[in-house]
């Protein structure tokens, strides 16, 4: 990758991903991803947030922005949900 988009190569240490699956719900199933990315978004925010209220520090990688559905309730709900668990998750990997 350092080749094709010209970057240098660098140290970085051990690396963690995250998962989180959302419900059932028709407007996370679909092909389009306006919903799943207004909970992404929101749940980056959240955890950002979090992380600037406490001594942790983790960076949080993501491509999403705010988008017009991060105002549904149930998107925030589901955001809520996990970024608690998410923060949870990097507190246990930081100790």
């Amino acid at each position: 990758m350092a080749d094709t988009f010209g970057y240098d190569e660098i140290e970085l240490g051990p690396i963690e991903f995250a998962a989180f699956k959302l419900p059932p719900r028709a407007e996370f199933t679909t092909r389009v991803a306006d919903y799943r990315e207004a909970v992404e978004a929101m749940t980056q925010y959240c955890v950002i947030n979090m992380m600037n209220e406490t001594d942790f520090y983790c960076p949080v990688v993501s491509r999403v922005a705010l988008n017009p559905h991060t105002s549904e309730p149930f998107v925030k709900i589901q955001a809520r949900f996990a970024s608690e668990e998410l923060f949870g998750w990097v507190g246990s990997l930081l100790g």
